[in-house]
């Protein structure tokens, strides 16, 4: 649930903001906000009504990442968006098949927002970004720890160019 608020963060703090990251994150939630309902429910029966807000509320337009694509070129703010497909891989052998199945259902719900962020991003002019949807991944922390390790090297090379 993070990964929105990261790139929220720098689209109106882009000073102290100058790089976020997104994984397996809901890039559109405006748009999808069962999908944020469910995940919070199942993290474990929270309301995301106390996070998020009503749906009425217009914060979902303000603190939706794909509505504010602009924002984020026009503040040059460095990105790293992954998420998996869906698809357990040979990492989650030691998983039971309940984990695994919970991972692939909400890794399901958020890649094709993740791609279609990335379609944006792009066709908006947007160049600062790193995109990885792998053909495989769920939504666990052995993959996000991966993708840590492979955002180091980009995030220290960035701040120290900044």
């Amino acid at each position: 649930m993070a990964g929105p608020s990261a790139l929220t963060l720098s689209i109106y703090h882009p000073q102290q903001f100058i790089y976020a990251g997104a994984l397996s994150a809901p890039l559109h939630p405006s748009a999808n906000k069962w999908q944020i309902s469910i995940s919070m429910s199942d993290a474990g029966g929270f309301n995301s009504e106390d996070m998020w807000g009503p749906e009425s509320d217009p914060a979902w337009v303000r603190n939706d990442p794909y509505l504010n694509i602009d924002k984020l070129i026009a503040n040059n703010t460095r990105l790293w968006i992954y998420c998996g497909n869906a698809q357990a891989t040979d990492l989650d052998k030691d998983r039971n098949g309940f984990e695994n199945l919970a991972g692939g259902v909400i890794e399901g719900q958020v890649i094709d927002a993740n791609k279609q962020f990335a379609d944006a991003y792009t066709a908006a002019g947007g160049k600062n970004a790193h995109f990885e949807f792998p053909a495989g991944g769920i939504h666990n922390w052995t993959y996000w720890g991966q993708q840590l390790r492979a955002m180091k090297a980009d995030l220290v090379g960035y701040l120290t160019r900044a």
